[in-house]
């Protein structure tokens, strides 16, 4: 008898852990991702740099997702108002062109309200509206733009 007594509040806290778990997920899933193509000319070592609006909630952060393949200098920081600084410059005289791409992530760091999961389901409370940044840089001789 003691037996069915701890089993059905384990089994009754179990489905309560399951549900809010599946009612995070569905919340998750109504975020909204945007994709921002900006496209780039500079001149052969000429620097580039660009603001990116805070999007999402505040625990998001930006990351480099795609690293450039050919830049002296390729960096994301932040600015100080919750937007990021957004920092190129190519390789010595490379003429060509470099991609880039720029995510939104949820902050893994633990707070003292969620751990590091949002209580350690899978998925979270907020319904996000990101926007995924895509550089397309094309870096052209320095000759070439004084011929025009």
């Amino acid at each position: 008898m003691k037996n069915k007594s701890v089993f059905l509040p384990a089994l009754i806290a179990v489905f309560f852990f399951i549900a809010s778990c599946k009612k995070e997920q569905d919340h998750h899933d109504n975020e909204t991702v945007t994709s921002k193509v900006i496209d780039v000319t500079l001149n052969q070592n000429q620097s580039y740099s660009y603001t990116m609006q805070s999007n999402g909630d505040a625990d998001n952060v930006m990351e480099i997702s795609q690293q450039a393949q050919h830049a002296l200098t390729c960096k994301i920081s932040a600015d100080g108002s919750r937007n990021t600084l957004f920092e190129y410059t190519p390789a010595l005289d490379y003429t060509g062109s470099d991609e880039i791409q720029v995510n939104t992530i949820e902050d893994k760091q633990k707070d003292g309200n969620h751990g590091g999961n949002h209580g350690n389901c899978q998925g979270g409370h907020e319904n996000d509206s990101e926007t995924n940044y895509i550089f397309k840089i094309t870096i052209v001789s320095s000759a070439a733009s004084e011929v025009h």
